[in-house]
């Protein structure tokens, strides 16, 4: 049977010990991208050692795992927060812009929600997932939905996808350049979405 871990010092309960790791990850994850976290030196960060993480999670992409299901509930939270601002914009705009902003604002948290091994080989990503796109749809429906805002909400969430399926592939060719181009692209979309696109279909 294994047993919990120590308090750190002595003062810290076992879940503030997980919280920690998950805060210092995302940290991390911030600072160098998702392929740069390293479980040891989070562990040296919190004043631990390694073993203690892995009563949490069994490898780095377990933990990786965590900070995706983390990464959507904080998209999730954002786009209820925009969709009852009161500011009377249209549901799409609030919400539309809440997701947009959390694209540019967390590029590299929002490539761990979206790598593909962390979705495919972990329902507490993918569950999360769902969380955060069914408040989404809601949010853009603002009552009941139909079809034509279940297709923009699906549009928009695809588009924040690809951002991230391009930057990392950017960032592979050139350290840090995805970044920006996460920025160029977000700022475009915004453009698009704060005006009426007239003539299309």
């Amino acid at each position: 049977m294994t047993t919990a871990p120590a308090a750190i010092g002595g003062t810290l309960s076992v879940q503030t010990l997980k919280t920690r790791v998950l805060d210092v990850a995302i940290e991390m994850v911030a600072r160098r991208g998702p392929d740069d976290v390293n479980l040891r030196d989070i562990a040296e960060t919190i004043g631990t050692g390694v073993s203690s993480l892995y009563y949490y999670f069994k490898s780095k992409d377990a933990l990786l795992a965590e900070v995706a299901a983390e990464g959507f509930g904080q998209l999730e939270a954002a786009v209820v927060a925009a969709r009852n601002d009161g500011s009377g914009r249209e549901p799409i705009r609030k919400c539309g812009g809440a997701y947009l902003r959390f694209i540019r604002e967390r590029p590299m948290l929002y490539k761990v929600m979206y790598l593909e091994r962390i979705l495919s080989g972990f329902e507490v990503a993918r569950a999360a997932e769902r969380r955060a796109f069914e408040t989404f749809a809601a949010g853009i429906a603002d009552g009941a939905p139909t079809q034509a805002t279940e297709d923009s909400a699906l549009a928009l969430w695809a588009f924040g996808r690809g951002v991230a399926a391009l930057s990392m592939a950017q960032d592979a060719n050139e350290a840090g350049s995805g970044r920006e181009l996460a920025r160029r692209l977000v700022g475009g979309l915004e453009v698009l979405i704060g005006r009426r696109i007239r003539g299309t279909p």
